[in-house]
């Protein structure tokens, strides 16, 4: 091949991947990723939301991974959560914010004063099993909390934790 049609050959392949690149671009997703996933973050995709008073409390997320990019968190303070306020016999429902399904998960809660979640009490877990669209925790005592959830996509590609402020009386 000469330098000519070598070069001619490069060209050619060139504008092949500009074109395929910009029909990637043109169907507005990102290849592996849900379209309804494709405009909002790996943030938005593995925070979880609790049942209450009419819709979806979301909480604070924390550490977490999706599709090998991640995040670590410290314990966040009682007072800077998003609260709900539930009666001692109400058991707490949580999903992912996005309604993807559920793999395992666990939970736990902590004494609203632990400044540094040194103190958390096991809430439930499960490790496997099939997927599902929410969780139920067990009602809590009375008193203030700090509810954690880590949740994990059932579709493999991440999880999250989660935290609440709850007021249970």
């Amino acid at each position: 091949m000469t330098g000519r049609a070598a070069a001619s050959a490069i060209v050619r392949r060139i504008a092949a991947l500009a074109i395929l690149a910009g029909l990637v671009a043109a169907c507005g997703t990102t290849p592996g990723v849900e379209p309804a996933q494709a405009s909002r973050t790996p943030e938005q995709i593995v925070t979880a939301e609790i049942e209450g008073d009419g819709g979806g409390v979301a909480g604070t997320l924390g550490s977490y991974t999706f599709d090998g990019r991640g995040s670590d968190s410290p314990w966040p303070a009682f007072g800077s959560l998003p609260g709900l306020t539930v009666p001692p016999s109400q058991p707490l429902i949580i999903r992912f914010g996005d309604g993807a399904a559920i793999g395992g998960w666990s939970a736990g809660i902590a004494a609203w004063d632990d400044a540094t979640g040194a103190a958390v009490s096991d809430a439930g877990y499960r490790d496997d099993g099939p997927a599902t669209a929410q969780i139920e925790i067990e009602p809590l005592p009375t008193g203030r909390w700090v509810l954690i959830a880590r949740l994990f996509r059932a579709d493999g590609r991440g999880d999250g934790v989660t935290y609440w402020a709850i007021t249970v009386r």
